[in-house]
C-alpha cells in the first residue's frame, strides 16, 4: 500500500483530526470495490453536513432526467453538478420535476429521450468495433392505454433457421430500422407506436439472441 504523508508545517488541530482520519480512510480504500470506497466518501460528506449545518434532501441522477423524457447522455460529471445547482436555484415546494423540466429545456437544451438511439448505437460500435446485429425496442398500442412490451428487431435481412420466431421485423441496417421507428407515429396502417418515455423503455443493442 502506498504511504501518503500530510505536508504541513503546523500540527493538525484537534478539531481537524477527525476529518484527517476520514480522508486517510478514503485513501486507504481507494483501490477497494466501489461500494467500500463509497462508504468512506459518505463519511466525508457527513462531516461536511455536520460542519456546515447543510443537509441534502434530494439528489438528482441521470435517470431522473430520463424519467422526465430528456436524454442526459452527453452531460459530463461537472455538467451534472451544474444541472443540480440550477435545479436547486429555481425549485419551489412541490415543483422538483417542473424544475428538472425547465433546466433540461431552457438551460441545457437536452434532446428528448428517444434521441439516445443514436448515441447508444454509436457507443456499441465504438466498444465492439462493429455494428450490432439485433436491437430490443418497446412498442405500445396506439388506440388504448396499455403496458408497453419489448420486441426484437434484426438489423439484417438475413433470415436464419431457428431464430425467425424470435424476430419481430428485419431491416436493412440501422438507418432502415430507425426510419421505421420514427414513422410509426403517423403510419395509419400500424396499430403500434414506438414507446421510449422512461429508462425502462431504453433501447438495447446486442449481437446474439
Amino acid at each position: 500500500m502506498k504511504q501518503y504523508k500530510l505536508e504541513s508545517s503546523d500540527p493538525i488541530r484537534e478539531e481537524r483530526k477527525d476529518i484527517a482520519e476520514k480522508l486517510a480512510k478514503a485513501l486507504y480504500h481507494v483501490n477497494e470495490p466501489d461500494e467500500i470506497l463509497i462508504v468512506a466518501l459518505r463519511e466525508i460528506a457527513d462531516y461536511y453536513e455536520t460542519l456546515t449545518g447543510l443537509y441534502s434532501v434530494q439528489t438528482i441522477g441521470k435517470d431522473d432526467i430520463r424519467n422526465q423524457g430528456f436524454s442526459p447522455h452527453t452531460l459530463t460529471t461537472e455538467q451534472m453538478r451544474e444541472f443540480a445547482g440550477k435545479v436547486t436555484e429555481i425549485i419551489t415546494i412541490d415543483s422538483l420535476w417542473e424544475a428538472v423540466d425547465r433546466v433540461s429545456e431552457e438551460y441545457f437544451e437536452l434532446p428528448k429521450l428517444r434521441l439516445e438511439i443514436e448515441s447508444r448505437y454509436n457507443d456499441f460500435v465504438k466498444q465492439y468495433g462493429r455494428p450490432p446485429l439485433y436491437v430490443s425496442v418497446c412498442l405500445e398500442n396506439k388506440s388504448y392505454d396499455n403496458q408497453p412490451w419489448r420486441e426484437t428487431l434484426k438489423l439484417s435481412l438475413d433470415i436464419k433457421e431457428g431464430e425467425d420466431d424470435k424476430i419481430y421485423m428485419y431491416f436493412n441496417g440501422f438507418e432502415d430500422m430507425k426510419t421505421w421507428l420514427w414513422s410509426l407515429e403517423n403510419d395509419e396502417m400500424s396499430d403500434n407506436v414506438w414507446c421510449y418515455d422512461s429508462p425502462q423503455h431504453q433501447i438495447e443493442f446486442f449481437d446474439e439472441l
